[in-house]
């Protein structure tokens, strides 16, 4: 946590600290002027007190009038210094508290990038938007709450220190009375933070119950699913109202319990003042600072409330940050200039949390420049082993070789930057055809390349036709796309990375057949430009009759069958079996 909060400036805080202290230094100069304006009102320009005279000798050596309107004129100067000085105060501690907001939303976001696949997947991604954009503002206000409380208990110190000097019996008088009221706000604190935390839950889930439905629109509206989504979501919502009523009560109501006690506690200390031998100027001064110090006591405990009712959020971020930092996806250090021979698994064994191995002593071999594709039933592993080959993952046992290195001890940016991957399923963002084309890429590509890799993944036609060509917005997702269109501008992005290795992981089995046919002629001029590894994961034969080798990968390993004339008969007799099944 706290190595973040160290990149805030020393300075800076530096700075707040030396205001916090001038301010309050003003502050109790202030009520010192009190007594001699109230001695020099009442006495009218008689001395009644050693501390008037004192100040009355040092405005004379400085050359000023020793006169009441003296005292008023610097009285107002002192307050209107402090209030400047209070803004600059605020100012400071509103930065911070909005860098630290700005910090925690990067680092969070660079932390889910650099994690582990597995541990993005083991979190309600709803959950995740929630710590990123509610829980990182919630955590800025403690912080920026933290800050007040800090400046507002130098100032009930400075307060009471002043008391104290004037009258230290009434003082100790009003604290014995006012820890009565203390039980009563501990309890309202708790209610606070408890009902913070709860709302906290109650908000995360809500939001990727939201998250969920929309993501879903198209299945929603066809199913008719929309009332049952929406009963879960009010659901929510209804927690989520609950807790924020119940947390927003709790975190005010310290301030407004204290300030009848408050003013009980004045009147009594005046009546208990007529026991002690107080002139009226001290006597005035010490009721000025005590009304001035309830505010300051009523500021302090409601704000230590409301930073109890967001420290929830505060924990939930720095326990994400940390958790986040903990699964940070492992990296070796070698440099990668390309593979030059092969990709070699060796007894490869991998299972995923909570079931049986899905590859239990994998051998496979994929030459430099060759077509390999790997087919078998669902759920045998040829998505794993694309993932591994990837290095989104570590064997449990066995290793992943590029060119007799383990893929262990490279470092993954800068080989996977060699890499191409398409998945079932193409992942476009809303923006523009270029930008989602462009991503990533660390070279600048003009509009002739753009050109020829869409042309080449038979997308050029249909961007040609849009109004705004590469420059058109295609929507969340690219909704505003078919899924032909989706998955050929993919196609075109992995082609503009320049890849050595490219993977395709059922990237037909969702097109119809005129986008497939394009897609299997493309992969057939890769393969015969020879400067392409290519991957192919298919449940569809007709995007693998051009490959060198094919694989059948089954849970005890994978089992060569050659080329598509020696494994045509065996994958058709197979498809066979499994249909009648």
């Amino acid at each position: 946590m706290y190595a973040l909060l160290k990149k805030i400036s020393v300075a800076r805080v530096g700075v707040l600290i030396a205001l916090i202290l001038l301010i309050n230094a003003f502050e109790l100069l202030g009520l010192s002027l009190f007594i001699p304006i109230i001695d020099l009102f009442q006495s009218k320009g008689g001395v009644t007190s050693g501390l008037t005279q004192t100040m009355l000798n040092f405005l004379s050596a400085l050359g000023l009038p020793a006169v009441l309107p003296t005292f008023l004129v610097l009285l107002s100067l002192l307050f209107l210094v402090k209030g400047g000085l209070i803004m600059w105060m605020r100012h400071i501690s509103v930065k911070m508290a909005a860098e630290i907001q700005n910090q925690l939303r990067s680092v969070l976001f660079h932390d889910f990038l650099e994690a582990r696949t597995d541990f993005i997947n083991g979190h309600k991604q709803g959950a995740l938007l929630s710590v990123l954009s509610e829980h990182t503002v919630r955590t800025g206000q403690a912080f920026f709450t933290l800050i007040q409380v800090v400046a507002q208990w130098v100032t009930v110190l400075a307060y009471l220190s002043f008391v104290l000097w004037i009258s230290w019996k009434l003082t100790v008088t009003a604290l014995v009375m006012g820890a009565g009221a203390a039980p009563i706000i501990r309890w309202m604190g708790r209610q606070a933070h408890q009902h913070g935390k709860d709302y906290t839950q109650a908000l995360e889930e809500t939001q990727h119950r939201a998250l969920e439905g929309l993501q879903a629109k198209k299945l929603v509206n066809a199913m008719n699913w929309g009332g049952a989504l929406e009963r879960r979501f009010r659901e929510g919502s209804g927690a989520v109202r609950h807790h924020w009523q119940w947390m927003a009560f709790w975190s005010n109501s310290p301030g407004i319990v204290i300030q009848p006690i408050s003013v009980i506690i004045l009147s009594l200390i005046i009546w208990f003042s007529l026991y002690f031998d107080l002139s009226v100027a001290f006597l005035g001064a010490f009721a000025l600072a005590f009304t001035r110090l309830l505010p300051n006591v009523q500021s302090v405990i409601s704000m230590g409330a409301d930073f109890q009712a967001n420290k929830p959020s505060v924990d939930r971020v720095f326990g994400l940050l940390e958790a986040a930092a903990a699964a940070s996806e492992p990296t070796g250090k070698g440099d990668f200039h390309g593979m030059q021979r092969c990709i070699k698994l060796e007894g490869v064994r991998y299972r995923y949390p909570g079931r049986e191995p899905v590859l239990n002593g994998l051998d496979l071999i994929i030459a430099k420049g060759q077509t390999v594709a790997l087919v078998g039933p669902s759920g045998s592993g040829k998505t794993t082993i694309a993932d591994l080959i990837l290095g989104l993952y570590r064997p449990e046992a066995g290793r992943v070789m590029i060119d007799n290195i383990d893929l262990a001890e490279l470092e993954l940016r800068r080989y996977r930057e060699r890499i191409a991957y398409v998945s079932q399923e193409a992942v476009l963002f809303h923006d523009t055809i270029r930008s989602n084309l462009i991503l990533g890429l660390e070279w600048s590509v003009g509009d002739d390349e753009l050109r020829a890799a869409c042309e080449k993944a038979g997308a050029w036609e249909f961007i040609a036709q849009r109004s705004g060509g590469l420059d058109a917005i295609i929507g969340d997702r690219g909704v505003q796309l078919s899924g032909g269109q989706r998955q050929r501008l993919a196609l075109a992005r992995a082609l503009l990375r320049r890849p050595e290795i490219l993977i395709l992981d059922e990237a037909t089995s969702a097109l119809d057949h005129e986008s497939e046919q394009w897609i299997t002629q493309m992969l057939c001029d890769l393969q015969a430009s020879g400067r392409f590894t290519i991957i192919v994961i298919a449940h569809r034969y007709t995007t693998i009759q051009h490959a060198d080798h094919i694989y059948e990968i089954r849970s005890d390993g994978a089992r060569s069958l050659g080329n598509w004339e020696q494994a045509k008969a065996y994958l058709v007799r197979e498809s066979h079996a499994l249909a009648i099944s």
